[in-house]
């Protein structure tokens, strides 16, 4: 199905959430990639998506590949549910430390 969307609208990157699973994305014809999700710990999943996709519109519009696409949008997502409501937005810095922690 998101192969069929992604060719139906003509999108370059089409991306479905997936919740703790993380995220299947299309980011060339034919191809379908899934990232997995990054949440350790959920504390509120709303807004979650809205961060997920305001980070990959961004990433994409930058023609960034699909596998970056992915993973900075869970990463953005998982930090976003470890948060009560808008306590707390998503910064860069928040990002780059939580990709450091991943990396290390």
């Amino acid at each position: 199905m998101i192969r069929k969307l992604s060719q139906d609208l003509s999108s370059r990157h089409f991306d479905v959430t997936r919740g703790k699973k993380g995220c299947m994305l299309s980011d060339r014809p034919g191809s379908l990639l899934q990232v997995p999700g990054f949440s350790q710990e959920v504390v509120d999943r709303v807004g979650a998506g809205d961060a997920f996709f305001v980070t990959t519109s961004l990433f994409s519009a930058m023609d960034a590949p699909g596998e970056l696409l992915g993973f900075i949008g869970n990463m953005v997502g998982s930090l976003a549910v470890s948060v009560m409501g808008n306590k707390k937005s998503v910064d860069k810095l928040s990002v780059m430390e939580y990709i450091h922690q991943l990396l290390s």
